[in-house]
């Protein structure tokens, strides 16, 4: 197939084309008697036509060629056997669908007849060896039981309190984003269990209580004015602290402890040891530290 090689063609850009208007009609070789004048041969008109025929041969995959004269019949077969095997899938699919649920309704008929065949007793159903019974509500509350081959073996559940003052728990989980425990109870109320901890720090303890954590500590020997403390573990926010000291070192007179005004912070505070107004204890004394806050 090709197009006409002739002289006086032009490329496609410059091909007639069929004109917007006028009506469309059939060829004649015209009537003289009739006054009926015999069709003209437009190139516009084959030029369409050549076109629908080309199409159909480039739609295939196929390029023109003018020494073979059966593009056009082979282009026709080959969007023919495009469409055949189109076709041959889709109903193998169908088939495949098919046959997936008749395997599904035998299965399901299987099943169904292996589940009428358990034994059913005092305990409900159950077949085999280590076969479970069922769910027994007891004197010492619920309990499953099954056979381990020697004789029956109760396991007691977990029964929720239920009385004017309690609810069971119907949901329990870990807020992870929290860092707490929370149990949902029968009214719909969630209750959190903040985590507690304790470690060991330089002279005394720390506890955790949720997120927030109680440290005491003992400081053996400080004295004068402004002398620095520094907590062994440091708060995320400014926390509350109580100071209790000691009798001097060697004179057993009374001590007074006070932070200085604006020192505390996050990691610790500074003091003033006297042992009289205005008076700072050189030979110093003991001191217990507390301080609660955010951790």
């Amino acid at each position: 197939m090709e197009l006409i090689v002739a002289t006086g063609t032009v490329p496609q850009s410059a091909r007639d084309l069929m004109p917007s208007g006028g009506t469309p009609g059939w060829a004649t070789d015209g009537n003289p008697a009739l006054n009926i004048l015999p069709t003209g041969d437009l190139a516009c008109h084959y030029n369409m036509m050549m076109a629908e025929i080309v199409q159909v041969i480039l739609d295939a995959g196929g390029t023109l060629d003018r020494t073979n004269w059966g593009q056009l019949s082979a282009a026709i077969k080959s969007l023919i056997a495009i469409e055949t095997l189109r076709a041959t899938t889709v109903e193998s699919n169908l088939q495949s669908s098919k046959a997936a649920a008749v395997d599904l309704a035998s299965e399901t008929t299987r099943a169904e007849a292996a589940e009428a065949t358990k034994v059913s007793g005092t305990y409900g159903v159950g077949s085999g060896a280590f076969a479970g019974k069922a769910l027994i509500q007891g004197s010492g509350g619920p309990a499953f039981c099954y056979n381990n081959g020697a004789g029956d073996i109760w396991v007691p559940f977990l029964a929720a309190l239920t009385d004017s003052t309690r609810s069971g728990i119907v949901q329990l989980g870990y807020n992870f984003n929290a860092g707490h425990l929370d149990a949902v109870d029968g009214g719909g109320v969630t209750h959190s269990f903040l985590p507690t901890a304790q470690q060991t720090i330089s002279g005394g303890t720390l506890t955790q209580i949720g997120n927030q954590k109680w440290m005491a500590f003992y400081i053996d020997s400080i004295s004068g004015s402004g002398a620095q403390i520094t907590f062994p573990a440091a708060f995320s926010a400014l926390p509350t602290v109580l100071l209790l000291p000691t009798n001097e070192n060697g004179t057993n007179l009374a001590i007074q402890a006070n932070p200085v005004k604006g020192s505390l912070t996050n990691t610790g505070l500074q003091v003033n040891i006297n042992n009289g107004p205005g008076s700072a204890s050189t030979a110093g004394c003991g001191l217990w530290v507390w301080a609660f806050g955010a951790l």
